[in-house]
């Protein structure tokens, strides 16, 4: 039998910093700025500040810091805390063929579990890249019909696998004792109904948290003797068959140590769900194009052609924000009017907005199953829009801004970071944050970085 949950267990276990590609150990300090900025806005959001408050209250007495709060917590509630107001932002980055959201899952295990124990900034960086390696993998395994077949969100259900290798890496685990821990959190890792995030429940607040939680638990378990089964991932019990129709494990470890799929994940421009950025980018150049005059009401209709999952977006009404974070057509109606989906599009006033809501109510959103063939190699997005007086304007995105295809530039995340930490610190500590995120792996422990936003 081939045993793909061990011999990914023995690649993560054993990754070192001084045999990473340099360009992979660039991206992990990219993707911990970006993670770390989400946090620092979030804290001061209403859900991420209460995320942040039940973590602290739930939690055992700790070390770990709940990111730019002031409150510290045991490791797995300071990742529940951290991830979760990640999540919650909808800005963290996306492994399209595997529907994960890797950084959500690896870097605020890895920071907790380095600052409560002294870990050094080359660790971080290895336990990153191993929690990257292990959810987007075992994610290519089941992929696309964990999200197809299954009405599913995958990145909460994949993530604690992703967590506990980060955390079993910060904690020296050998081969026999990660396998344990990731077999350990496929056997946690909870049913995650996409009802609830394509509702806008607030409990969706807490996918990514959640996850995180489990996986900092699974390998505190693993530790103390509760393991999970060494063939977790691939025999006819294990986590692929049970988690879609059609899988193949193998896929889990193709191109191992070859090609390092943080490298393959995009990193998000807009504050909406990743699954509509096609549509966003598709309405975005219509706008600039065609200088559409949507001061008033001069279209007649908008008709969006997708893929399956983003073809489930099609609220028309939004009761809450991250309802209106997973709606099509609050997608377009933004784009449309304000040229942008960034933060200041996903505030409470527009959600009742007369002039969002009637471009909202004009949009059709339709599960093409021409483009479904492409999926989950794209994510295509086209728009029909026809006016009053006729007029058509078709357009059509099969890859959205930030994809590896198209990625965000250091000037670009640079930007996205000022403009979310600027929210709570000044420039000179924000630039100061920067920098030793960006000197992380000269650093013998990373207290100093963490001091900065803990």
């Amino acid at each position: 039998m081939n045993n793909e949950t061990l011999k990914l267990s023995e690649f993560v276990a054993n990754i070192k910093y001084d045999k990473l590609p340099p360009e992979a150990v660039k991206e992990v300090k990219r993707r911990i700025a970006d993670m770390v900025s989400i946090a620092i806005y979030a804290s001061k959001e209403v859900a991420g500040t209460n995320i942040g408050k039940y973590a602290a209250k739930s939690s055992p007495p700790g070390k770990a810091s709940i990111w730019s709060s002031g409150l510290k917590a045991a490791p797995a509630y300071a990742v529940m805390a951290n991830s979760g107001s990640v999540f919650h932002m909808e800005l963290d980055d996306v492994h399209r063929l595997s529907h994960t959201h890797p950084a959500a899952t690896s870097i605020p295990p890895a920071l907790a579990m380095a600052e409560v124990s002294g870990a050094s900034g080359k660790t971080v960086i290895e336990a990153i890249i191993a929690g990257f390696e292990t959810v987007i993998r075992i994610g290519l395994g089941v992929s696309p019909s964990i999200f197809t077949s299954r009405a599913l969100m995958p990145c909460a259900q994949l993530g604690p696998m992703g967590t506990a290798a980060a955390t079993g890496k910060i904690m020296g685990f050998s081969t026999d004792l990660m396998a344990g821990a990731i077999g350990g959190a496929s056997f946690l890792t909870p049913l995650t109904p996409v009802e609830s995030y394509s509702k806008g429940a607030t409990i969706k607040e807490f996918s990514m948290g959640w996850a995180g939680f489990l996986g900092v638990m699974a390998a505190d378990m693993a530790q103390n003797g509760f393991v999970g089964s060494p063939y977790a991932l691939e025999t006819n019990f294990g986590y692929c068959i049970n988690a879609a129709d059609e899988y193949d494990v193998s896929r889990i470890t193709k191109d191992m140590g070859g090609v390092y799929e943080i490298l393959n994940t995009g990193i998000k421009p807009y504050a909406h769900c990743r699954q509509h950025h096609s549509t966003i980018d598709a309405i975005l150049d219509v706008r600039k194009e065609q200088k559409l005059d949507v001061e008033y009401p001069n279209i007649k209709s908008i008709l969006v052609r997708t893929f399956l999952p983003a073809a489930r977006g099609v609220n028309k009404t939004f009761p809450t924000l991250s309802a209106a974070k997973y709606s099509v057509p609050y997608a377009v109606a933004i784009s449309m009017v304000f040229g942008d989906a960034w933060i200041g599009q996903y505030v409470e006033e527009n959600l009742t907005d007369k002039r969002l809501l009637d471009i909202a109510s004009k949009v059709e959103v339709l599960h093409d199953l021409e483009l479904q063939k492409l999926y989950d190699d794209k994510w295509p997005a086209i728009v029909e829009i026809e006016m009053n007086d006729g007029k058509k304007i078709n357009t059509r995105r099969d890859l959205m801004k930030g994809e590896p295809e198209y990625p965000l530039s250091d000037d670009d995340m640079h930007k996205k970071f000022t403009s979310l930490a600027t929210r709570v610190y000044d420039e000179a500590k924000v630039q100061r944050i920067w920098d030793k995120i960006f000197d992380i792996d000269k650093s013998d422990n990373i207290t100093d970085l963490m001091s900065e936003f803990a």
